[in-house]
């Protein structure tokens, strides 16, 4: 095989392989829930309303949104989008080149947390569930952007 062939080959899986990552991780289009079943079933979990088999109710949000990392669009009756579920696992948040340059053994959760409260996703995921729950009226949430648990179930406070 002559090198031009190889190098031909070579470039012909590089663009399959970028075409299929596109369609697998960039360009993936969420999954879309119906206001209804997302509302009654599965907000009061995420709240901690909810005191079901969590295991259960964890596997078939999964199922829904495809994986863990997957976010899930919640839709009204017209099929129009009302807003997006983040992901219940966040990879965006941890920078891996950083983990894996520093001791994993030492200090770990220290160095974990510090990645994660510098991080403007998280800002921008912590945002987005606050809408999702005082829109329901889960939480209240005040102009100095502190959410509050409504109701004698303070998990939610946090500053």
């Amino acid at each position: 095989m002559q090198e031009d062939e190889k190098n031909e080959i070579l470039n012909e899986a590089r663009r399959e392989v970028t075409e299929i990552y596109d369609a697998l991780v960039v360009n993936k289009e969420n999954v879309k829930i119906p206001e209804n079943i997302f509302t009654d079933y599965f907000l009061p979990f995420f709240a901690g309303k909810e005191k079901q088999d969590d295991k259960v109710i964890l596997a078939e949000w999964i199922s829904i949104a495809g994986t863990p990392t997957s976010e899930v669009d919640v839709v009204n009756d017209s099929n129009e989008k009302l807003f997006t579920v983040p992901s219940i696992f966040d990879t965006s948040i941890i920078n891996i080149p950083k983990v894996a340059r520093d001791n994993l053994s030492r200090n770990l959760n220290n160095k974990f947390m510090s990645m994660v409260e510098d991080s403007p996703n998280i800002k921008r995921k912590k945002e987005e569930w606050n809408n999702i729950l005082n829109r329901y009226g889960y939480i209240d949430t005040k102009e100095d952007n502190k959410a509050t648990a409504i109701g004698n179930d303070d998990d939610l406070i946090y500053d």
